[in-house]
């Protein structure tokens, strides 16, 4: 849902609110939202035929629902041939302590500059250690699934 850009709709004593997904997790275990509020529905606009959403788990079981983290990565291209970028979001679930979006690897991934964005991705989060990965494990693997991105949906040579 955040790499989807999605929205909280929210409703409590004060009335109705709408809360971008990216600004809900404010902390371990703790939201954007009111004691007295509840989620009514989260909203999202349908990719387009140009957008391309891949998405990545890795858990110590295949079928283990919980992962230790995962990372969705949207891309909206300019036209069919895939040459110019309009668009990126990356987010990233189980590397921190709440959902996060990596903005400054989106920027680099929009611009092409695949290197760049394997360097970046390493500063925009502090990874947490815990039973389902160490937080050295956890920047390995982030780093080899943004990669397995880039040379599958992107033609990236790295």
């Amino acid at each position: 849902l955040l790499a989807l850009d999605a929205e909280v709709h929210l409703l409590g004593r004060q009335g109705k609110r709408v809360v971008a997904l990216r600004d809900f997790f404010k902390a371990y275990r703790q939201t954007n939202r009111s004691e007295d509020e509840i989620i009514t529905n989260i909203e999202f606009e349908m990719p387009n035929t140009l957008s391309e959403i891949s998405l990545y788990k890795n858990s110590n079981r295949k079928d283990l629902d919980i992962s230790a983290m995962n990372l969705a990565i949207r891309i909206d291209w300019s036209d069919s041939q895939k040459q110019t970028i309009n668009n990126v979001i990356v987010a990233a679930g189980g590397l921190a302590a709440t959902p996060i979006r990596l903005k400054k690897t989106e920027q680099d991934l929009k611009n092409k500059n695949f290197l760049q964005a394997l360097n970046t991705i390493q500063s925009e989060f502090t990874p947490i250690s815990d039973v389902r990965a160490s937080a050295s494990y956890r920047r390995l693997v982030v780093e080899n699934l943004l990669k397995r991105f880039m040379m599958d949906q992107m033609g990236a040579t790295l």
